[in-house]
């Protein structure tokens, strides 16, 4: 079954179409624009904080769809601007920052909170930590197959040859699961005796030194 395609002409032209002048700029209603877009209220957030949504907020009558007599708007430009870049959670792939994100912070705070952050949703946080094999009793800063492969610019079966060639340690946590957890600096240690480390480029480098050279220690050996 194929995604349906987004008509970013139609989005467009309906958000103008429910716009407003008011003191010389467009504006469209927030709940409005959202639904229009598709975004849920993480991205809504997460475009506020981001700067690219700059609301405002007008005092209106009570009703059923402003019961707190405040009523959010959005400047239809920046409405615009965002539209345009923006992409369904199923069109949006995650990023070795979001995931590395991801396991830094998963167990230390909710679903909800992370997808904030991230501009996704609690669901989407909770599906891509399955994916990754990561559980807040094992996001404690290391990394998994898939982000490790991410980082190195190879596949993950790469990755999984590495450890059963036992070149890179890794620990299995919690204990019994299949979820190859590694430490930073030991895959940093790693890549730089393989000539992997010659075809990354300096941005590759500095990425995975950053992230390696800043972690606490290697962990040495397997657990």
């Amino acid at each position: 079954m194929t995604t349906p395609t987004r008509d970013i002409t139609m989005i467009e032209q309906r958000l103008t179409d429910a716009s407003v002048l008011h003191e010389g700029v467009r504006y469209v209603r927030a709940s409005v624009a959202s639904k229009i877009i598709g975004i849920g209220p993480g991205g809504q957030t997460c475009w506020i904080r981001l700067g690219k949504i700059t609301p405002l907020r007008f005092k209106v009558p009570r009703s059923s769809k402003a019961p707190n007599g405040v009523l959010t708007a959005w400047p239809l430009d920046q409405t615009l601007k965002a539209a345009r870049g923006y992409k369904p959670m199923s069109e949006r792939r995650w990023s070795v920052e979001e995931d590395q994100y991801l396991e830094d912070r998963l167990g230390k705070a909710t679903h909800q909170t992370i997808g904030r952050h991230l501009g996704r949703s609690a669901n989407a946080v909770r599906s891509r930590a399955k994916q990754l094999g990561i559980t807040p009793r094992s996001a404690d800063g290391l990394l998994t197959t898939v982000a490790a492969a991410k980082l190195c610019g190879v596949s993950v079966q790469a990755i999984r040859y590495w450890i059963v060639s036992g070149g890179l340690p890794v620990r299995h946590e919690p204990a019994g699961q299949k979820a190859a957890l590694i430490h930073p600096a030991n895959l940093l240690d790693h890549v730089r005796r393989m000539p992997t480390w010659q075809r990354l480029t300096e941005p590759q480098r500095h990425r995975l030194e950053t992230i390696g050279g800043t972690s606490n220690g290697a962990l040495k050996g397997a657990a």
